[in-house]
């Protein structure tokens, strides 16, 4: 039998939001599921299924590389592209612009002040939050404001975020310097010793992630020193932690991370402010020491030098993935790599070494004008390298300018921006030295988007293997505010289109946000919250003293104010969404076409950020209480078919859950006086506009301005779900169905639910976790159990759930069924599975507690699941369901795989082993004599028996009768069992059953001369049936209680490919064939460069080479390759020489910068050279030239090319076109 898998899509995309649906009623106990993973044929499913979290209007792209599953753990590998838009500033990362590698996690931190760690940081011993502060009154107090104001204390506390295997949080440190202020309030326990540069979490389910350290004990923390004229950090800061491992509740497993460690530096960012002085005031004496000026604008660049970490290999059991950078380094960030592929391993039992699985191979190119680094597509191969699959990305076609360019939005994205600086173009009032007011305009740069440019280099397309493709197409994000629709950063979907590469019609989703449909959402900012330019700006009065102190006078002051290119208020909020939508329309086709069979309307809750606390007169004293976790929920979902009729809704209610506040944990000083002569004041008490006793100059304001500022936090829970089901013909009959929550103040989790039967009666389902019992210093057993759990911080297993019915009203309760654990005393394992059930329910139930020492459960609980014995992996090893048989299980593979199951036998009766990896299943093997042999009855190893080498079990009971099998390759000879010969079976592939049964035996050994396989002992009336793996690719063979095989074999991507019976003949056959598209024409994707063309000499010649390899099957051209060539001079710049003659007696300066670049190249021209001499090589390119002379007195005349300047001693010529032979100067008097 022949099937055909026709593969689809490798593509399989995540929410990231989810309504966790909660399960109300009590069902059956079952045993310990051992999961025996079958072999199936690789179906991969439909692709192009993009969800979209609709709150926020993005698609989620997600490539699956890898999951891993080590034991309890699980840790899924992709790469993820964030479809909102790239920002001028991006760099792009070691895969490209928009992409990311999610392996892992990690913890950054913003720095608000301080580092806190640091002597003046915000953990410091003398550094002391006040709630209240009088500075007016208290030398002290005034004291202390002085030093925040001057950097000498912190007053805030940095922001920790962390991302890690599907969640994500913030958390501060409190005043108290030790709580941790966990934003949502949940209950991971983090402990963070800064000092040490580590951190842990350990989640809810017992799981321990360490930060910044590995098991080896290497670094893992990146560090950045960023310097600005305002803020020069001498000290490296750590801004970041990343996972070093994984560690399941029982310290069984454990997923490590590797890094390597890289230097980097460059400018990250650009930034400009305008200085505004006036409304100058003159007393007597008089002075003048400022003078009233209309803006003066200035540009800083911030440079960073940082050592960055990249992932370089995750470790788990039986295998480990690496990722591999590029050998040559990247053009568009200094010393850098690229991802160039990531390869999957396993290890292998047979050669005691790890082989490759699968590999993607990433190829990559540059964005033309200023080389950011491009994904363009991936190749998946299997083991022998041979391309499976290629998947293909199409971007749009508009480029980013430069990172350090002024053309960007208010929220950095690229706009229309052609003015000098980035400050907001803003009408203020000025006052010169006269008195007289005029309007002046401050800064000249349009901060607005541009819908149009803010999609530049965004993915739009992905094309599949089988011809197939999804296109996106995306628009501006919009908000409301005084009556006006306003465009706002970053995009939104707008529809996806999906070809299958069969049909020529697509299939559609089209997108409408916005209540009715309106287009708008909410800007995701405080409440009232508009783009002004009054958070551009500050504000000082600067004054000048003159008299001893106590005499002082004020001949003059002067307002200062200050307009940055920054807002005082990031845009970007915790949860990074600009613009939220409330509503959103999903329609399944295009309304602009008519074609449509249904729509889904989706409403979601908002709940904004609230400004705290504003300290005026300062661009960076704004406090922002976040509500992030207070948002993004689902309210409501209705949908309707394609006649606009509602055929479903489900309807939740949520609410806010232990609601915290901490109060006076960070505190804004502003200074609103600056004395700029000397004397100085005295900053005391005899400061009257300390006092307020005189305000001094006649400016009523006080020297500082002040506010301490609280930080709440809590969650967001489902308080009820109503689901409603409408009948098209009979509306009155429509099903509902509501189910309602309380929570556990322990845990957050729900420790009641109910819900409305169509009977009129409630059905309550109750559960209580192990954060609700108190256990003594002396506890028995069962709460020795509930404290290792508590210990572990275990808090959301259920330890005993019953449920109830009861009448509408709540009377007449009856409790009907019961389901109560215990587990074991020293690991988090289940022990016991007790059961409670009534048809007619009970009313004196007793939910479980712990008095004194002693765990209580109601009398009525009867045992239904014993789980007797685990291994050291926490895998099952003995367990029983009440009135069934005994079920035991073998492990093997470093304990991963389940080898053997015996039904009706303890795990002290039974032995088996195929000698397949380092598991010898309860046989003691004396010798290492295993061999390879792809005849092996199972598995692919055998046993060479001799004097030397036998096998022995022990420990069996003597009243017990046993059955001893396998396989011999001897042909006629049975081996001895205790001495004795067995009985021939059937003959397999060379191979002969044999068996034997013992009995009135404690001991058993196998032995003889020959080769041995498939060695089982359990007890006769028992059933045993064993299995051999691939580890990581799959189960390679079965065989049965009667001794029947079932063999499997995987091609080289790991897929299924034969199953064969006992004999090796061929029972299915599984071949992977792609669809056939519908067009023949070439689909061409990268498979090598691009790469710089060199001529004989092995200089570039400037153009840029790219191989590309036609995939598409249903093409004349097929499989071959074709060579693209551009003309890239940026890529692949071509050198020119710099000659010139002086035939001056001075030095001359020679400086080039390049226009697109703005890379400068400078050349001293020695005096007396003659014409020809060399000065040096720059690219050719278009340069700004200027040159100047040692001697500042004389007179030159300057010639560059063609350029020419006479009479002076220095001169710039712009715009200059250096090509291979013009790049000449020439200096005369």
């Amino acid at each position: 039998m022949i099937k055909k898998i026709y593969l689809l899509l490798l593509f399989i995309i995540t929410t990231i939001f989810t309504l966790k649906a909660q399960t109300s009623g009590v069902t059956n106990p079952q045993m310990n599921t051992v999961t025996i993973p079958t072999p199936n044929a690789a179906s991969l499913g439909k692709f192009g299924d993009y969800p979209v979290s609709l709150y926020s209007g993005l698609v989620n792209i997600s490539i699956p590389v890898y999951e891993i599953k080590s034991g309890s753990l699980s840790l899924p590998v992709a790469l993820r592209y964030h479809p909102s838009g790239n920002k001028v500033a991006d760099v792009s990362n070691w895969i490209g612009l928009g992409w990311s590698l999610d392996a892992g996690g990690m913890i950054t931190r913003k720095v608000n002040g301080n580092v806190d760690e640091t002597s003046n940081g915000y953990l410091s011993v003398g550094n002391v939050v006040k709630g209240t502060v009088n500075f007016r009154t208290s030398q002290d107090d005034l004291n202390y404001l002085l030093n925040f104001q001057r950097g000498f204390i912190d007053g805030e506390p940095d922001v920790f975020s962390y991302n890690l295997a599907g969640r994500s949080g913030h958390f501060i440190f409190n005043r108290d310097k030790t709580t941790l202020i966990k934003l949502p309030l949940d209950k991971t326990q983090i402990t963070a010793n800064l000092a040490a540069n580590t951190i842990t979490i350990v989640d809810e389910n017992g799981i321990t992630y360490q930060f910044g350290k590995g098991l080896d004990s290497s670094s893992c923390y990146e560090t950045s020193n960023s310097f600005d004229p305002f803020k020069q950090t001498s000290v490296p800061v750590v801004t970041s932690w990343l996972l070093s491992a994984m560690i399941s509740p029982d310290k069984a497993d454990t997923i490590s991370f590797k890094y390597t460690s890289q230097y980097l530096q460059g400018l990250t960012d650009i930034n400009d402010y305008c200085v505004l002085k006036d409304q100058k005031l003159a007393y007597s004496p008089p002075t003048t020491f400022q003078s009233s000026t209309v803006a003066s604008c200035y540009t800083y660049n911030v440079s960073n030098y940082s050592v960055e970490y990249k992932i370089s290999e995750i470790g788990f059991r039986n295998g480990k993935i690496l990722f591999n950078p590029s050998t040559d380094n990247r053009l568009d960030r200094t010393n850098d790599k690229k991802l160039s592929s990531i390869t999957v391993y396993k290890y292998d039992y047979s050669t005691s070494s790890y082989l490759p699985l699968k590999t993607i191979q990433l190829y990559q190119s540059y964005y033309s004008n200023n080389d950011r680094l491009r994904l363009d597509s991936l190749k998946y191969t299997d083991n022998q390298n041979a391309g499976v699959e290629a998947y293909s990305f199409g971007y749009n076609s508009t480029i980013l300018p430069s990172n350090l360019s002024r053309q960007k939005d208010w929220w950095g994205y690229y706009n229309s921006n052609y003015g000098s600086t980035l400050v907001p173009a803003t009408q203020v009032s000025f006052i010169n030295d006269g008195g007289t007011a005029s309007t002046v305009t401050v800064g000249d740069a349009n901060r607005e988007p541009d819908t149009s440019r803010m999609k530049a280099c965004v993915l739009e397309r992905i094309n599949y293997p089988t011809g197939g493709h999804t296109e996106f197409t995306y628009e501006t994000n919009k908000y409301y505010y005084s009556n006006s629709i306003i465009n706002a950063g970053g995009l939104r979907i707008k529809q996806i289109r999906k070809y299958d590469g069969i049909s020529a019609t697509p299939f559609i989703l089209t997108y409408k946000y916005g209540n009715n449909e309106s287009g708008y959402g909410n800007l995701n900012a405080p409440s009232n919250f508009s783009i002004n330019p009054s958070f551009f700006s500050s504000s000082i009065i600067s004054q000048a003293w003159g008299g001893p102190q106590s005499q002082q006078v004020c001949p003059e002051s002067i307002r200062s104010r200050t307009y940055s290119s920054s807002l005082s208020i990031g845009l970007v909020p915790y949860d990074g969404v600009p613009v939220y939508y409330d509503y959103v329309t999903e329609y399944d086709g295009d309304p602009a076409t008519g074609t449509v069979s249904g729509k889904t309307i989706y409403n979601y809750l908002f709940t904004p950020d609230v400004n705290n606390s504003y300290v005026p007169n300062s661009m960076a004293k704004l406090y922002t209480q976040t509500n992030y976790w207070q948002r993004g929920y689902l309210a409501s979902k209705s949908i309707y078919d394609s006649n606009n009729k509602l055929i479903y809704q489900l309807s939740n209610n949520y609410g806010s859950f232990q609601s915290v506040r901490y109060d006076s944990v960070g505190l804004l000083v502003s200074r609103n006086y600056d004395y700029v002569t000397s004397p100085p004041a005295s900053e005391s008490l005899n400061d009257p506009n300390v006092t307020g006793a005189s305000f001094n100059c006649g400016h009523p304001i006080y020297l500082f301005d002040y506010a301490s500022y609280p930080v709440t936090t809590g969650n967001y829970v489902l308080n009820s779900t109503t689901e409603t089901t409408f009948d098209q013909n009979t509306p009155s009959s429509s099903l509902v169905k509501t189910t309602s929550y309380v929570y556990n103040n322990n845990n957050y989790q729900p420790l009641q639910m109910t819900t409305n039967l169509s009977s009129g009666e409630n059905e309550v389902t109750n559960i209580k976790y192990p954060l609700d019992y108190t256990v003594s210093s002396l506890p028995d057993s069962k709460s020795s159990g509930i404290l290792n759990l508590q210990s572990k911080n275990i808090i959301t297993v259920p330890v005993e759930k019953y449920t109830q019915r009861m009448n509408a009203n709540g009377t007449n309760p009856r409790t009907i069924t019961g389901i109560l654990t215990s587990f074991k005393t020293s690991q988090p394992y289940p022990d016991t599975i007790y059961r409670f059930e009534s048809s007619t329910g009970v009313s004196d139930f007793s939910a479980s507690t712990i008095t004194g020492n002693s765990f209580i459960k109601d009398y009525r609980y009867q045992p239904a699941v014993i789980m007797q014995s685990f291994d050291s992996r926490g895998n099952t090893l003995q367990q029983q369901k009440i009135s069934d048989p005994i079920r035991s299980y073998v492990w093997d593979y470093n304990q991963q795989y389940p080898v053997a199951e015996v039904v009706n036998a303890s795990l002290q009766d039974i032995a088996y082993t195929s000698f397949e990896a380092n598991g010898t299943g309860n046989w003691t093997i004396t010798g290492a004599a295993t061999v390879q042999d792809a005849t092996s009855p199972t598995g692919n190893k055998y046993y060479t028996l001799s004097a030397a080498n036998y096998l022995t079990k022990s420990g069996l009971n003597t009243g017990s009768v046993y059955v001893v099998s396998y396989w011999s390759k001897n042909g006629s000879s049975s081996y001895l069992v205790n001495g004795a010969a067995g009985t021939a079976g059937m003959n397999a592939n060379g191979w002969v059953y044999y068996e034997h049964v013992v009995s009135g035996v404690s001991a058993i050994t196998i032995s003889g001369s020959g080769s041995i396989d498939e060695v089982r002992l359990y007890p006769k009336g028992s059933l045993m049936t064993t299995y051999a793996f691939n580890p990581l690719v799959g189960m390679t063979n079965k065989c049965d209680a009667l001794n029947h095989i079932v063999y499997y074999e995987y091609d080289a991507f790991s897929r299924l490919k034969l199953i064969r019976d006992s004999y090796k003949n061929v029972v299915k056959r599984f071949d992977y064939l792609y669809q056939i598209p519908n067009n023949a024409s070439a689909y061409w994707v990268t498979i090598n460069g691009p790469a710089c063309e060199l001529n004989s000499s092995g200089s570039n010649t400037g153009n840029q080479l790219t191989t590309q390899k036609n995939i598409n099957p249903n093409s004349s051209t097929y499989t071959q390759t074709q060579t693209i060539s551009t003309y890239n001079t940026t890529a692949c710049p071509v050198m020119a020489n710099v000659t010139y003659s002086n035939a001056t007696s001075d030095y001359i300066y020679l400086k080039l910068t390049n226009t697109s670049t703005n890379t400068t190249y400078s050349f001293t021209l020695n005096s007396g050279a003659a014409s020809g001499t060399v000065a040096g090589q720059v690219p050719i390119g278009t340069y700004n030239v200027n040159m100047s002379a040692s001697n500042a007195s004389a007179l030159y005349t300057y010639s560059f090319y063609t350029f020419t300047s006479a009479g002076v001693n220095s001169t710039s010529f712009y715009n200059v076109q250096v090509c291979a032979t013009c790049a000449v100067a020439r200096i005369t008097y």
